[in-house]
């Protein structure tokens, strides 16, 4: 009573354990739509992300306006694209009043990279690549990374003038600075930047402008990372718990069931974590990779291989009960057909009261009913054509595969053989009177 229990209540908590774990599958696939949709849909809205990071505010008149954007940064690789857009003169350095190309040429450095502005021409965009000055990827979700720029402009010819200046150790008269005007802004809705003016206030009354931008993740993204680092976590662990279970419970018929899960979460272990928005990959590593997918991997294939090798031992323990089985029914067949000759000898050569159901029934056993040998134990039919008759006095009785025939003795050499027998061997000489 207490056996079929105890086998109850563990059939019951394998088969709960079964379905939390097929649960849990369900809704990572289900959470694999979304997931999807927020990685390849550049365009999702952040509400409440600030537009402009910096900005510096125009002088009274004559400076160069334009707008600064972070772009495409891939916080993998540790580079960013700076997008200079919608660059015009104001004041005397446009060509006429109110117009958007230069009255003379200019020249703009960003980061060390000069690009030429020509007079009377309509300003073309421009972009920079950015490298990352730190890159904490190791911490993801929780990285974050920094990059600096700086900019200026100068005409030609203030150039030119400077370059003489300090090539005759002179200084100038005046600043050959351009004042700049600019604001800049984050184009990017994956990732949070927050920009600084570094450049001391007489360097940025020059013309002379420095910036750092410090990129890291929204909380949403966070948010996703951790919720499929948390899934992928209770995943395995519900995943271990029911393989124990299977191996307690000794669930034979559904261990192929459960290698089948197992197997089916190991090979979907690396797409979850994969799925996590802007994870770096496998071979690079993160810090929440030992804590949470390599234990998974770990667990899991344990508890694929603890499954399989259960099943395997238990298909080689049932091939060998079988054989057994068959080993000992053959034995059981012999030995029943032995004994239903032997006993058949002993009815026709005792005659009344020394046959073999008499000699049960003289020692206090049961008697044999009909042609049985026992209780639900068949008395197989005769092995040949011939039955076992009564040796004559004098004579030999014999076992052959034709049955017990009996030896005559007549005069001559030779006997007279009577009977089927092949190969006969003797049993014994019955005498006279037995």
């Amino acid at each position: 009573m207490d056996r079929d229990s105890t086998h109850s209540t563990t059939s019951t908590a394998a088969r709960w354990a079964s379905q939390a774990m097929m649960f849990l599958t369900v809704i990572a696939l289900v959470c694999l739509g979304p997931v999807l949709i927020f990685l390849f849909d550049p365009a999702l809205p952040r509400p409440g992300a600030p537009y402009d990071l910096a900005r510096v505010d125009p002088p009274p008149d004559n400076y160069l306006a334009m707008t600064l954007a972070v772009t495409k940064p891939d916080l993998i690789r540790g580079v960013s694209v700076l997008t200079v857009s919608r660059i015009h003169p104001v004041g005397n350095y446009a060509a006429a009043p109110g117009s958007p190309m230069l009255r003379d040429d200019m020249e703009l450095f960003i980061n060390g990279n000069r690009f030429n502005l020509s007079a009377n021409t309509l300003i073309r965009d421009l972009q920079v690549n950015l490298v990352h000055e730190s890159n904490g990827l190791e911490m993801y979700p929780f990285d974050t990374h920094s990059l600096r720029f700086g900019l200026y402009a100068m005409t030609e010819h203030d150039r030119e003038s400077l370059v003489m200046a300090m090539t005759a150790n002179t200084t100038l008269s005046r600043n050959p600075f351009v004042p700049l005007a600019w604001s800049l802004a984050s184009k990017d809705p994956n990732t949070r930047m927050v920009a600084q003016l570094t450049s001391s206030p007489a360097l940025t009354a020059l013309g002379i402008h420095e910036v750092q931008v410090t990129l890291s993740r929204w909380a949403s993204t966070r948010a996703v990372s951790m919720a499929i680092l948390t899934a992928m976590g209770l995943g395995t662990l519900v995943t271990f718990t029911t393989t124990l279970w299977y191996l307690l419970a000794r669930r034979a018929d559904q261990l192929p069931t459960a290698i089948a899960h197992h197997a089916a979460l190991l090979f979907l272990l690396p797409v979850i974590r994969a799925s996590q928005p802007g994870i770096p990959r496998a071979s690079t590593g993160t810090l929440v990779d030992p804590l949470v997918y390599f234990p998974s991997l770990l667990l899991t294939s344990i508890g694929c291989s603890s499954l399989a090798v259960a099943h395997l031992a238990q298909r080689y323990v049932e091939a060998k009960r079988r054989r057994n089985a068959a080993v000992r029914q053959l034995i059981e067949d012999q030995l029943r057909h032995r004994n239903a000759r032997a006993f058949a000898i002993m009815d026709a050569a005792g005659g009344p009261g020394r046959g073999g159901n008499d000699q049960f029934t003289r020692h206090g056993l049961p008697p044999l009913e009909g042609d049985t040998l026992g209780r639900n134990v068949p008395l197989p039919p005769p092995v040949g054509d011939t039955h076992a008759v009564m040796p004559r006095q004098g004579g030999e009785a014999w076992e052959g595969y034709g049955g017990v025939v009996e030896e005559e003795y007549t005069e001559g050499p030779d006997p007279v053989w009577r009977g089927t027998a092949a190969s006969p061997r003797p049993i014994g000489r019955m005498e006279s009177g037995q």
